[in-house]
């Protein structure tokens, strides 16, 4: 791997960590702001919108130790966050939610590269 690509990957990783901690840091203010939802007054859909969404911000904090592990989580959390929003009103999320997927993808193009190198983790330092 040249080292202008090993550049763009350290850069893609720290991009990714970063963005990823500034969400979760931007939800964590709406959360203390707002405060967070009493699981039991909310519909099954809604419970389950949550803990994708809760699992999509570990993956966040995840992702500063275990890059493939937050990866799924990141996109997994998400994509099921996006099914169940479209399962209960009948339209996808719009506005900043689209952001919430990109540390997620940015870990994932990172890891892809460390895949095609045939290097033992996706995104070491």
């Amino acid at each position: 791997m040249s080292d202008k690509s090993k550049k763009i990957i350290k850069a893609l990783r720290w991009a990714a960590r970063i963005l990823g901690t500034l969400l979760f840091l931007l939800v964590l203010v709406f959360a203390i702001g707002e405060g967070v939802p009493n699981p039991s007054t909310l519909s099954l859909q809604e419970r389950g919108m949550f803990l994708a969404w809760g699992l999509c911000l570990i993956g966040y904090l995840v992702a500063w130790r275990w890059e493939r592990l937050a990866t799924g989580m990141i996109l997994g959390g998400m994509a099921a966050f996006y099914i169940m929003n479209y399962m209960e009103g009948g339209k996808f999320p719009g506005g900043i939610f689209p952001l919430f997927f990109l540390p997620g993808l940015l870990l994932l193009a990172c890891g892809w590269n460390g895949l095609k190198t045939k290097r033992p983790t996706a995104c070491g330092d």
